[in-house]
């Protein structure tokens, strides 16, 4: 039996937005915004659970929405969450 990978570490929403063009300073081009789910930790994480590794991550997630959805994400790919530290005073 293997052990399994622990990835201690962040676990976010990041927030990427994208053009098709390049914008000058001061324009305003149409574009659109994108959230998956990152981080360091998260990212090490799902390169190990696509592989095929049994993977635990530790992180601290908020208990709110954004932070239920990032289980979520985690659980799909395959990622142990369980062991996240899940604080009701601190968001996502």
């Amino acid at each position: 039996m293997e052990m399994p990978i622990i990835c201690i570490g962040s676990v976010l929403w990041d927030v990427i937005g994208r053009t098709q063009t390049h914008s000058g300073l001061g324009g305003d081009v149409a574009g659109f915004i994108k959230e998956q789910a990152g981080g360091v930790a998260f990212n090490i994480a799902k390169l190990f659970s696509r592989k095929g590794c049994d993977t635990i991550m530790l992180s601290h997630i908020g208990k709110d929405p954004a932070g239920c959805a990032l289980l979520e994400v985690m659980a799909g790919l395959g990622i142990d969450g369980k062991f996240a530290y899940r604080s009701a005073n601190l968001p996502t």
